[in-house]
């Protein structure tokens, strides 16, 4: 969040322009935004046009705006689409593949005279308090800044990806007034520091497909016993959250899991506990950064499978693809055949119809089967990802042989 005290206008050219505390404030709120490294930006004329996020708006700035509506509203007072409209921003309308996105620019004229050399600085009745009321940095939190937590919390933003900021994120204005990235990484932190962290973000709210994909980083015992320790010691604290987020940095080398860097967490509470999608890249990296160890394991997994087995589905296996979860998938679906072949063999119920062809033919059908999703076939990546495609496909064999006793579907 920008300092927006440092904000000082003319008063001349503010009354010029016709534009009032909240216009400033608002300004002030975009300068600090736009020079942020990780927004989109295009050049035009050697000028930077920058994109603003309505929802960081209405985050940051509660008390000016209620909704996005109210952003626009004001945006349409402070912007021109010329420089002759002598207005304090510039729009700028850019085709994209997702629509058309509005950019803007800073008109130098304007704000020079808004920033000029015989500025007075603000109102008077707009004084410190009122002032940083109109942030939403905490709205005067309860909690004050624990200065454990902020020293913990500068040492995070130090660290970078790409030389840019792993986590960019605000530190507190002061100890009553910081932002709600900084509210909830103070929670986990006294979570931590209270010896409640592994109650309030328990390994059983993880989804079953985050479990799965990283079973083998997920070594709950090792870390419980990291996490314990920090109970009542900052100092273990500070450790453990280094060396996860230096494990972290190794997952955005171009050669390590996961392909699309765009899905890992930017934000040092969602990369702690993701409390929509109920997954922790946090516990992931608390036993070490992606090795060559899970494709080891995908490796034994392979050499477990029988080669008849083995051929069918490489068939369609891809060097692209998450070899531990494939091949550990392709293992759970011949260990299900095998299981309920032997048990319903002697059904009078229909299901030994479809599970009578013998295991070869089982798994090519089912493989064959995951083809007529899409052309494209994405479920083969990520084979029966949280089971879905599994149960699907068993539910329509029971369906097509009119089979109705429930089978346990779970891998």
């Amino acid at each position: 969040m920008t300092n927006i005290i440092a904000f000082r206008c003319n008063q001349k050219a503010k009354i010029k322009y016709n534009l009032n505390s909240d216009d400033l404030v608002f300004l002030d709120w975009m300068k600090g935004f736009a020079s942020n490294i990780k927004i989109k930006k295009i050049m035009n004329d050697e000028e930077h046009f920058f994109w603003i996020k309505y929802s960081k708006v209405l985050e940051d700035l509660p008390s000016i705006f209620i909704n996005v509506l109210s952003i626009r509203r004001r945006i349409a007072k402070l912007s021109a689409n010329n420089h002759a409209a002598m207005k304090p921003l510039i729009s700028k309308l850019v085709a994209t593949s997702h629509g058309v996105e509005t950019y803007f620019a800073f008109n130098p004229v304007v704000m020079d005279e808004l920033e000029g050399n015989s500025m007075s600085g603000f109102d008077d009745e707009l004084g410190l308090t009122k002032l940083k009321s109109k942030i939403k940095e905490s709205n005067y939190k309860k909690i004050p800044v624990n200065k454990n937590v902020q020293f913990i919390f500068e040492r995070i933003k130090k660290f970078s990806v790409n030389d840019k900021e792993l986590f960019p994120h605000a530190s507190p204005l002061d100890d009553h007034h910081y932002s709600k990235t900084f509210a909830q990484f103070q929670e986990a932190l006294y979570s931590l520091y209270e010896g409640k962290f592994l109650t309030n973000y328990s390994f059983n709210t993880f989804e079953e497909w985050f479990q799965l994909k990283y079973k083998y980083y997920l070594q709950k015992d090792k870390i419980i016993e990291n996490i314990k320790a920090c109970k009542g010691d900052w100092e273990a604290i500070r450790k453990l959250l280094v060396k996860a987020i230096k494990n972290y940095i190794k997952w955005f080398d171009s050669e390590s899991e996961q392909r699309d860097k765009s899905k890992l967490p930017r934000n040092i509470n969602t990369f702690i506990y993701d409390r929509f999608n109920h997954i922790s890249m946090f516990y992931v990296c608390l036993i070490e950064g992606p090795t060559d160890l899970r494709e080891a394991e995908a490796e034994k997994t392979f050499d477990t499978i029988l080669p008849n087995y083995r051929k069918i589905a490489l068939k369609i296996y891809d060097k692209s693809f998450d070899g531990f979860l494939f091949w550990n998938k392709i293992k759970s679906v011949i260990q299900w055949y095998k299981k309920y072949s032997k048990e319903l063999a002697n059904s009078n119920d229909g299901c030994y119809y479809w599970l009578s062809v013998g295991c070869e033919e089982f798994l090519a059908d089912y493989i064959s089967w995951l083809y007529t999703f899409t052309d494209e076939a994405p479920f083969i990546n990520n084979i029966g990802i949280n089971n879905l495609t599994w149960k699907t496909f068993i539910k329509e064999k029971k369906t097509k042989h009119a089979i109705y006793i429930d089978i346990p579907l779970t891998l």
